[in-house]
């Protein structure tokens, strides 16, 4: 069966379910349509990714020079909507791979290492230009590891500057793959007066806000404050940095500083399978301490 089929498959049971998000498939017909669905490979996706990201795109009227080839998380997005496409059809025992399991396409995606992340410099110079909401988000972002949603939802009454402490778990509700956790700032810090400015300003419950009202998107600001700040350093690649860049670059950091994975782990609420999983190869001189406490 072809990619094209499983496609058209996918998007009838989702017709089916009332399931009216938008899908942008055409990019997954035009590359992968005519393959057979059981002959996909980890190279088709990263050379998938590779062809997106370098073709141009636009809308109707558009003019050339404002023409963009997409960027990274588009691929990685349509990459996802193919690898749903071919479980939906598996679960629906409509169709089944040659070795009888679903499709999965996470391990053709690129390993956490190889990913965007700031250096301190870059962050700093970010964090100097970004508008009040989105400086207090990258502080307390840098800083926690914390994820974007975290982050987004944090309110004021788990603050504590008492303790100089930040509960990021949400008050009554379940704990999901998502995990969230507590950390504490150090007093006078960056973090710590920037709290207590945004706390005297404060005009609603939640801590990252715009006009009276809770940012639900950091995007637009995040998206106008990097493409300044590319503009000021040429020689920077920024390409691919998203708010979600924070948490990762959080760890590469706590990582180069020599921090113990145990304590990574409960301080950016990560799981320390998945630290082991994507980190453990990071730095190379955490193995060679290893081998030099086993010579003789």
């Amino acid at each position: 069966m072809a990619v094209s089929e499983v496609l058209d498959i996918y998007v009838d049971i989702r017709k089916a379910n009332n399931k009216t998000g938008r899908l942008y498939l055409k990019p997954l017909y035009e590359y992968f349509g005519s393959y057979p669905a059981t002959s996909i490979t980890k190279k088709m996706c990263r050379d998938y990714k590779t062809w997106r990201t370098s073709k141009p795109t636009g809308g109707k009227n558009w003019k050339p020079k404002s023409f963009r080839p997409p960027k990274q998380r588009s691929a990685d997005l349509e990459l996802a909507y193919l690898r749903s496409a071919i479980n939906t059809a598996v679960n629906e025992d409509i169709y089944i791979t040659e070795n009888n399991s679903k499709f999965d396409i996470k391990t053709t995606q690129t390993s956490k290492i190889d990913k965007p992340s700031f250096s301190k410099e870059q962050a700093r110079a970010f964090v100097d230009l970004a508008v009040w909401h989105l400086k207090l988000f990258l502080v307390i972002s840098f800083q926690s590891g914390h994820r974007k949603q975290a982050v987004l939802e944090l309110t004021w009454d788990r603050v504590d500057f008492r303790n100089r402490s930040i509960n990021f778990i949400k008050n009554n509700s379940e704990e999901t793959n998502k995990r969230r956790g507590v950390i504490f700032f150090k007093e006078h810090s960056e973090l710590h007066n920037l709290l207590n400015i945004g706390y005297k300003r404060k005009t609603c419950d939640f801590v990252i806000e715009w006009n009276g009202t809770r940012v639900q998107n950091i995007k637009h600001a995040w998206d106008n404050t990097l493409y300044k700040l590319q503009r000021a350093h040429n020689s920077w690649d920024l390409r691919g940095l998203t708010p979600h860049s924070t948490k990762h670059t959080a760890i590469l950091w706590q990582l180069k500083e020599r921090v113990p994975m145990t304590t990574i782990a409960l301080h950016t609420a990560t799981d320390i399978k998945t630290l082991m999983k994507h980190y453990s190869s990071y730095d190379e001189s955490m193995g060679y301490e290893a081998i030099t406490a086993t010579e003789f």
